[in-house]
């Protein structure tokens, strides 16, 4: 069987050519060498200077519930400082950056998680880019691999262009070259229940709209206490239930054991939806 090299392996290879550099990690427990080494751990056994660590949702132990807000603390693998990304701040300050020259981003799970590692990853790079200044990884004749991201995190969206020398690509060639295109557009059904597991973890808040009345800022300003708004709803008016902003499911309203119920009827047709909208207008 293949032996996977992680990203961290490649990186480690050659501590000779960032050996003056000093280096903050995004990581936590989960991230490893393939050799079982905490990749933090990794990098200072290798010499690298590892001055701090930046830490995410979850916290270093990656043990803190869901949404809990995490504390800076000191590491105790290498008794380096912890700046929590998810608590007092999301994104690392100038203060944070002032004696850095490179961020790592070590999270083995990203893209998989529903959103917080990969908007993480988004504010690093936006703090980095203010406050690190950029080295050159070759002269102008170095061959290089390009491409261009767009990402979209959080209602923000950015463009990275990334450009990897070709002679870093070169030892990957051949293991690529070992996977039949049919093979490469196989989906992996692994990646896939991965993704849907953590996306059906996702917490999402429902909205119950029985009906809207459009109202004058004049008319809301002269409402008084006790004063009664008719609406066009009857018993028998379905209710809409929605999701940020958007009608997911019509429901009867209803009342049992003394609260008030909502019993499904049927699913919102988006596509007749979208054509009911463009034949109204």
């Amino acid at each position: 069987m293949q032996q996977v090299t992680y990203g961290i392996d490649v990186f480690l290879q050659d501590p000779e050519v960032n050996k003056n550099s000093r280096f903050a990690i995004v990581t936590n427990n989960a991230a490893f060498t393939s050799a079982r080494i905490l990749s933090r751990l990794a990098l200072v056994e290798k010499g690298f200077n590892l001055i701090k660590i930046f830490s995410p949702e979850h916290g270093i132990s990656v043990k803190g519930a869901d949404g809990l807000s995490q504390k800076d603390s000191i590491d105790i693998k290498t008794a380096l400082p912890i700046i929590s990304l998810y608590g007092d701040r999301l994104i690392p300050t100038e203060e944070d950056l002032k004696d850095i020259d490179i961020v790592l981003f070590d999270i083995p799970d990203v893209g998989c998680r529903f959103y917080t590692y990969i908007a993480t990853m988004g504010n690093c790079l936006e703090a980095a880019a203010n406050s690190i200044d950029f080295d050159a990884i070759g002269g102008r004749n170095t061959a290089v691999f390009g491409v261009k991201l767009n990402l979209e995190v959080l209602g923000r969206s950015g463009e990275i262009a990334i450009a990897v020398p070709q002679s870093a690509i070169a030892p990957l060639r051949q293991a690529f070259s070992r996977t039949s295109s049919k093979d490469a557009l196989r989906p992996d059904p692994r990646w896939a229940q991965q993704i849907e597991r953590e996306i059906t973890k996702a917490s999402v808040t429902l909205r119950a709209v029985l009906d809207e009345r459009p109202m004058r800022l004049g008319e809301i300003s002269h409402l008084r206490v006790g004063q009664v708004l008719e609406l066009k709803a009857t018993p028998r008016t379905r209710v809409n239930l929605e999701c940020d902003g958007e009608r997911l499911i019509l429901c009867q309203f209803g009342k049992s054991n003394g609260v008030y119920t909502l019993r499904v009827d049927e699913f919102v047709d988006r596509e007749q939806e979208f054509m009911n909208d463009i034949l109204s207008g």
